[in-house]
């Protein structure tokens, strides 16, 4: 392999084109377009306006900060569509179900969560976020913020949480099921976060 070759795969790479480039591959070879030429020109179209994300399923949504991106202000355009000032947590899962049916319910679930703890809606929040009733009515810019926030930094919080987790386990030596972020400085922390959340929101409607 040329150095050329090698220096423009490790640019394709460093940049996530190659995942649109192996995207496009396998749809060409499924659909089987007539015109080449429009059929490449309405993809690339597509990946520039974002719209490349919507009806796509969960892997390749996340496959690219720029999906994650675009996937976040498609569904703030959703929402925003509606008169509705907040929803049920629920209802957050099955409208973006709408555009990606198969995104995780766990993931709603935890950001439904982040978005009552950090709006002071609810003083503790739990470790475990996987099962267990959702959250009720949550306002629909703190939703999109905190859900913007959370999955594009995604698996760098996964990875910071389950740090922390082990931490406050090895520290307190107790099961972490027992353990729950009521301490005084957590909470200021908290206070400072959904202060600074609302002049952000009274700012700016958009992600």
């Amino acid at each position: 392999m040329s150095e050329f070759v090698t220096k423009a795969m490790h640019y394709m790479k460093a940049h996530r084109m190659d995942v649109y480039i192996q995207d496009l591959l396998t749809r060409v070879d499924m659909e089987k377009p007539a015109s080449v030429d429009v059929f490449l020109m309405e993809n690339f179209d597509s990946i520039v306006n974002g719209t490349n994300v919507l009806f796509r399923d969960f892997s390749y949504v996340k496959s690219t900060p720029r999906n994650r991106i675009a996937f976040a202000k498609y569904l703030g355009a959703l929402l925003n569509a509606n008169d509705d000032d907040e929803y049920k947590a629920a209802d957050y899962f099955h409208i973006i179900e709408l555009i990606c049916t198969d995104f995780p319910c766990q993931i709603v679930r935890k950001i439904a969560r982040l978005t009552e703890y950090s709006l002071g809606l609810k003083s503790d929040i739990e470790v475990s976020d996987s099962s267990g009733p959702m959250p009720n009515l949550l306002p629909k810019h703190g939703f999109l913020h905190i859900f913007g926030l959370y999955f594009f930094y995604m698996e760098f919080l996964e990875l910071c949480e389950s740090y922390i987790m082990n931490a406050f386990a090895n520290a307190l030596a107790v099961p972490l099921n027992e353990l729950a972020f009521n301490f005084e400085e957590l909470k200021a922390i908290r206070g400072d976060f959904a202060s600074q959340l609302q002049l952000s929101m009274a700012a700016d409607d958009t992600l």
